[in-house]
């Protein structure tokens, strides 16, 4: 049973979601599930993401994301903040980072090389902790990425090599 409260804030001027050229977005969202409302679980989480890109020149676009999430109480599995992927933390898979809290923050460049062809490169850290007082630089794990990508007529196509802090590789295929 789910009896919740949500809240969200979002300031947008990105010109592309997920490959921006130029722009910000800012977003702040919260939840409290509550037994008062006819919650079998009572819990909170709030989370903070950041995304802002920006030209440095005619060919080179940099962009910076974040992301800061926190919970109390009885936060089930499934609401779990959940890190890996190309963006955040290169190297990890999708998802494979999973907890009640998270920080994450990656600095990535892309270069138009040819026509609309891009080369990118990435480098982020980010963890997942059991409490807000596991919450500590120390326990980041990181990882670095390279690749290509190229808005194609049948959306955006990239291909990604991420290289994380214990020396595993991942390649990302990405339609």
């Amino acid at each position: 049973q789910v009896g919740a409260l949500f809240g969200q804030v979002v300031v947008d001027t990105l010109d592309d979601l997920a490959w921006p050229e130029h722009g910000r977005r800012v977003a702040l969202s919260g939840e409290w599930s509550l037994d008062d409302l006819g919650a079998d679980l009572e819990y909170w989480r709030a989370r903070f993401e950041y995304r802002g890109a920006r030209q440095l020149g005619k060919k080179l676009v940099a962009q910076l994301d974040g992301l800061a999430g926190i919970s109390g109480d009885d936060l089930p599995v499934y609401e779990w903040y959940r890190l890996g992927g190309v963006t955040l933390v290169p190297g990890f898979h999708h998802e494979e980072l999973k907890g009640p809290q998270a920080m994450a923050a990656a600095l990535s460049f892309r270069f138009r090389l040819v026509g609309q062809l891009r080369l990118v490169a990435r480098g982020g850290a980010g963890n997942v902790f059991e409490g807000t007082d596991d919450i500590t630089l120390d326990g980041l794990r990181w990882g670095v990425g390279v690749g290509v990508y190229h808005p194609s007529p049948i959306g955006p196509v990239s291909f990604e090599m991420g290289v994380r802090d214990d020396g595993s590789t991942l390649a990302a295929l990405s339609v």
